[in-house]
């Protein structure tokens, strides 16, 4: 039995690919919400695993973990599959739809998931160093 039958957020299917302090404290809540949450990650994973392993598995309990190089065809073909089944797409910065990090997938395409519902969470200094720089 899912744990979060009967919760505001039950059967609601969340893809994010939102990484560092933001984003998965976001996906973290909207799992605690009932949603099911697919984390997408690059391949050298979520740079918050780095600094704090433990509050990173306890963000990401309960959700879904695939690691994708969306610079690649064939891991932008299973974002494409994973954004087809999706409610929502939760985005961070430089890794929302239209980027180079996207470039490609449907979420930078119009297509049927460019009608998912999407928030980017982002907040950047004026006076860091690497404003101008890709996140990818």
């Amino acid at each position: 039995m899912d744990t979060h039958d009967g919760a505001p957020l039950h059967g609601v299917r969340a893809v994010t690919l939102a990484v560092n302090v933001p984003g998965p404290v976001a996906a973290a809540r909207l799992r605690t919400l009932g949603a099911t949450v697919v984390k997408i990650e690059p391949p050298a994973g979520d740079p918050l695993e780095a600094v704090s392993a433990a509050w990173y598995r306890e963000l990401r309990a309960g959700q879904e973990v695939v690691q994708l190089n969306l610079k690649e065809d064939g891991d932008r073909r299973a974002l494409d599959d994973l954004l087809g089944r999706a409610d929502l797409l939760l985005t961070a910065g430089s890794a929302s739809p239209g980027s180079s990090c996207t470039s490609g997938s449907r979420a930078s395409r119009r297509s049927p998931s460019s009608a998912i519902p999407r928030h980017t969470l982002m907040r950047r200094a004026t006076t860091s160093p690497t404003r101008h720089r890709s996140g990818c």
